[in-house]
C-alpha cells in the first residue's frame, strides 16, 4: 500500500510541477498582448515615450528584471526603487561635500538645505512604494511631484543665493527629476490601463 499510494500521490503532484512553467508562459503571452508588448517589451514602449530615452533605458539596464517584465506595476516599482537609491546617493554626495571645512557660506547653507529637501524627497518615494503595493496610483503621483518639488528647490535655493546659473548639484538634480519624470510616466501609462 506504501508504494502505489505515494505513486498515485506524486503522480499529480509532478504533473502540477511540470506544467507550472507552462502555465507561466501562457501567462506571460496574455499579458504581452494585454500590454500591447508583441512586438518590442514594455520598457521599450515606456522609454521610447520618455522625453530621455537615453537615461531611461540606462537607468532599467541597473536592475535586469526591468527588461523580463510585462507588468507595468513591476516596472513602476523598479523605476521607483531606481529613484529612490539615486536620492539616497545623491545625500551621499551632499554630506561627502559638506565635510570640506572650506566652503563658502552660501553653499554650505546650500547644502544643508539640500539635505533636508532630498531627505524629505526620499520620504516621499518611501511613501510611493506603500502606495504603489495598495494600488494608489494618485498618492504615488502627488508624491513623486513633490519629491521633483524637492529637487528643483535645492537647485533655486541656491542659483537665487548666488547668483549662478548651476553649481556642484545641478546634475544630480536633474538626473533625479528626470528619474521622477519617468516614474510619472510609467503611473500615467498604469493610470490609463
Amino acid at each position: 500500500m506504501g508504494s502505489s499510494t505515494s505513486i498515485i500521490f506524486l503522480f499529480p503532484l509532478s504533473l502540477c510541477l511540470a506544467l507550472q512553467p507552462l502555465l507561466i508562459v501562457a501567462l506571460e503571452s496574455n499579458n504581452n498582448t494585454q500590454y500591447g508588448t508583441q512586438n518590442g517589451s514594455l520598457l521599450d514602449k515606456v522609454c521610447n515615450q520618455s522625453k530621455d530615452k537615453e537615461l531611461c533605458f540606462s537607468s532599467f539596464k541597473t536592475n535586469p528584471e526591468s527588461e523580463r517584465t510585462h507588468d507595468l506595476t513591476s516596472l513602476a516599482m523598479i523605476a521607483l526603487n531606481i529613484t529612490s537609491s539615486n536620492a539616497s546617493n545623491t545625500l551621499e554626495y551632499i554630506t561627502f561635500l559638506r565635510k570640506n571645512s572650506s566652503l563658502d557660506p552660501v553653499i554650505e547653507q546650500s547644502l544643508d538645505d539640500c539635505t533636508d529637501n532630498y531627505m524629505d524627497a526620499s520620504e516621499q518615494l518611501d511613501d510611493s512604494v506603500a502606495a504603489l503595493t495598495a494600488n494608489a496610483y494618485k498618492d504615488v503621483r502627488v508624491w513623486v511631484e513633490v519629491a521633483i518639488s524637492d529637487a528643483q528647490s535645492c537647485e533655486q535655493g541656491y542659483t537665487t543665493t548666488s547668483g549662478k546659473s548651476s553649481w556642484l548639484l545641478t546634475h544630480h538634480n536633474n538626473i533625479f527629476r528626470k528619474l521622477c519624470y519617468n516614474l510619472l510616466l510609467i503611473m500615467n501609462l498604469l493610470a490609463h490601463k
